[in-house]
């Protein structure tokens, strides 16, 4: 570790990365302090000085993740290229991968939700000005439209760090891209079903 990083950012390191390390093999209903402890090399007291158990670990670890993607979100907003945001989301991901695939993979994990909520968030603000200017067809909602986006975003993401060979950003950018044309059953046909 780096001396010039804050001793308290080295052990909140130390423990985050322990506690990723161990649920890649360990349930986290299994998962103990103490395992926790013995990973990152330190003393209870330390562990119980920043975190109050091991849900309160999860969730710090998750929030370090949504609050670095919403800075990005919030960096671009007034740019005017709605592309550059998630560019730079999925280069994060990607250079997080082993992290995000790791919480997604964890029954105990609240990231899906709270990748959820954030996207909600930044696209809510955007489809309330859209909708003024162009209605939405037949029984559709806007509401429907937000969720079915945000459900194609967060299956394109979980799909793209699974594979055993991840591309790169901009190759999932694409399908990304390339998925919001696809109708119902222009995926059934790619996807081989008869209906």
């Amino acid at each position: 570790m780096s001396e010039k990083m804050p001793r308290q950012l080295q052990t909140t390191n130390l423990i985050d990365h322990a506690c990723i390390h161990l649920l890649k093999t360990t349930n986290f209903n299994q998962l103990t302090i103490k395992m926790i402890l013995n990973q990152a090399g330190i003393a209870r007291g330390t562990f119980y000085h920043y975190y109050s158990d091991k849900y309160a670990l999860l969730d710090h670890i998750e929030d370090q993740l949504i609050n670095q993607i919403a800075f990005i979100f919030t960096a671009h907003q007034h740019d005017g290229d709605n592309t550059a945001p998630f560019h730079e989301v999925l280069n994060y991901l990607y250079q997080h991968r082993q992290i995000v695939l790791t919480l997604l993979q964890c029954a105990a994990s609240q990231l899906t939700h709270k990748i959820h909520r954030l996207i909600m968030t930044k696209i809510g603000r955007q489809s309330t000005l859209q909708t003024a200017v162009t209605p939405l067809a037949g029984d559709v909602t806007t509401h429907l439209a937000q969720e079915l986006l945000i459900t194609n975003i967060l299956t394109i993401l979980k799909f793209w760090l699974s594979q055993p060979t991840v591309a790169t950003p901009a190759v999932a950018y694409t399908i990304f891209i390339q998925s919001r044309t696809l109708t119902p059953a222009d995926l059934a046909k790619l996807a081989q079903v008869n209906w």
